[in-house]
Parts: structure tokens; C-alpha cells; sequence
């Protein structure tokens, strides 16, 4: 296997305040294309259990692509060794082609939008209660991508630290998310209860 061509580029935009994230793209000699998504802690632990990357990848590993689709693919991770014994986790997933939830939410914003990236955004978060059990922590608008697609929204996680299946913890965390639909959260909630297969979220 022979690289043609590599490019990167900052996805981050200083905007996380746990990991540095590039999408990286590979052209290989015979012609065939990756793309993915690599991040870096942006601290350093001296456990590696307390990384946020290697928490994921852990979450990743257990609850893959093929499970839940509301996750993303993980392809594979490193730890990196720091000189004085302290360490970082690298961990490469799947790139999602699509542009975060927050840009969608707008006070300003189109009310059809915001309805459909709700009912988009509550599927994602009923294929989560439904395949993994639980909803992913600290499930907010800048960890969430909007997929468009022939007209049609699909949403994805792109931060999956932990993964909580308290039931109140639950009602909790879709409270939060519903708040940043203004106006919409009735939206949310009934595309989750649509579309969920369990008794976990009723």
C-alpha cells in the first residue's frame, strides 16, 4: 500500500476544550481514498483510563457502527508516550460529512429546519436507547453532525465518551438537548418515543 497524497485539516476550530481534531485524507497509489477523523487529547493523564479519547474508544470498541448507526465507525487507536511519563490517546473514527447541530439551531432560524433536525436528531437518540441501551452523555449541539442528503437529514454522534442508561439520567439529558431547540423540544421528545423499540424511554 502506497500513499499518493496526504492532506489535513483543523476540524476543531478551537472549539472542544478536551481534544484536538483534524480530518485527514489519503490518496493511495492505486487510486483508492480515505478519509477520517483523528483526534488528540489536548491534556495529558497520567492513567490512560482518564483520557477522554481512550474513554471513547473503549465506548467505540464495545458499541461499534454495526450495532448502533448513530455512532461512528472507530478505526483504531494509540497511546502516546510523553517524555515526562504522562500520556495521550490518538484515536482515529470515522469522518462524518456534515456540519454540527448548532449550526442548525439558530434563534433567528427556519422553524421547518429546526422541526426536522429535531425529528433527525430524535432518531439518533432512539437508535442509542434502542441498540446500546442508554444515551450518550453530554449529548449537546456541538457533538451531534447534521448529515444532509437528497433532501433528507440524518443525525450522528461524533463524541461518544460514556455511554448512561439511568433512566432519569436519561429524562436529564434529553431535557437538556430539548432546551436548545426552542421552541421545538415537543418535536424532539416525540421522534424519540416515535422511534424507540423498548420500555427504557416512555
Amino acid at each position: 500500500m502506497v500513499v499518493e497524497s496526504f492532506d489535513q485539516a483543523d476540524i476543531s476550530f478551537s472549539i472542544g476544550t478536551k481534544r484536538n481534531v483534524d480530518r485527514v485524507y489519503i490518496i493511495l497509489k492505486d487510486g483508492r481514498e480515505a478519509v477520517m477523523t483523528v483526534s488528540l487529547d489536548i491534556d495529558s493523564y497520567q492513567r490512560i483510563e482518564d483520557s477522554p479519547s481512550y474513554q471513547e474508544k473503549t465506548v467505540l470498541e464495545k458499541n461499534n457502527f454495526e450495532r448502533a448507526w448513530s455512532v461512528q465507525r472507530y478505526y483504531g487507536g494509540k497511546t502516546v508516550l510523553l517524555e515526562n511519563k504522562r500520556k495521550k490517546f490518538l484515536i482515529c473514527k470515522e469522518f462524518l460529512h456534515g456540519s454540527m447541530l448548532a449550526n442548525y439551531l439558530d434563534d433567528e432560524g427556519d422553524e421547518q429546519l429546526k422541526m426536522d433536525t429535531a425529528v433527525a436528531t430524535g432518531k439518533m437518540i432512539a437508535n442509542t436507547l434502542t441498540k446500546l441501551n442508554g444515551i450518550v452523555v453530554d449529548s449537546n449541539p456541538l457533538n451531534i453532525i447534521i448529515i444532509e442528503n437528497d433532501g433528507k437529514m440524518l443525525a450522528r454522534y461524533c463524541d461518544v465518551e460514556r455511554i448512561e442508561c439511568d433512566p432519569r439520567s436519561i429524562a436529564l439529558e434529553v431535557k437538556r438537548l430539548g432546551a436548545d431547540f426552542k421552541g421545538q423540544e415537543t418535536t424532539l421528545v416525540n421522534s424519540i418515543r416515535q422511534h424507540y423499540q423498548g420500555d427504557l424511554f416512555k
